[in-house]
């Protein structure tokens, strides 16, 4: 499978029949600097959880994708700027709107942040995971 990042090149791709991954950011995060200024995140803002993943796949070129064999459609989730001490609901959160959508492969940005509280959620959503491929 070949990494691409041009929504060009995936259709030149797609018509070539070659198998390709796209991946949308899909980012829920605790707050965003907007002109040197922080705003916290809101149960109505694209990065609350549930939402982010939702617009990251209706977004464009996104969609026209989406139910071709030929391209795994995949989302990139936030590991960074989770709020203290609901890391795990907000984590929990994305990945369930994740799987709910279809999505089978999905990304943790960055590597940096999986430490401490953030790196344990991953690792049991993970865990999850590969249970959930065990029993079904």
């Amino acid at each position: 499978m070949r990494r691409v990042e041009t929504s060009g090149l995936i259709d030149e791709l797609v018509k070539a029949d070659v198998s390709v991954q796209t991946f949308g950011q899909a980012y829920s995060v605790a707050y965003v600097n907007r002109g040197g200024k922080r705003m916290d995140t809101t149960s109505k803002s694209v990065y609350y959880p549930g939402r982010s993943q939702k617009a990251a796949l209706s977004k464009g070129s996104w969609g026209r994708w989406r139910h071709d064999p030929r391209v795994e459609t995949c989302l990139g989730l936030a590991a960074y700027k989770q709020p203290k001490n609901k890391e795990s609901q907000w984590m929990e959160s994305c990945i369930e709107t994740t799987e709910e959508l279809g999505i089978q492969t999905v990304r943790y940005w960055s590597l940096l942040t999986l430490t401490g509280a953030a790196g344990a959620v991953v690792s049991e959503l993970c865990n999850r995971a590969a249970e959930r491929r065990l029993d079904g």
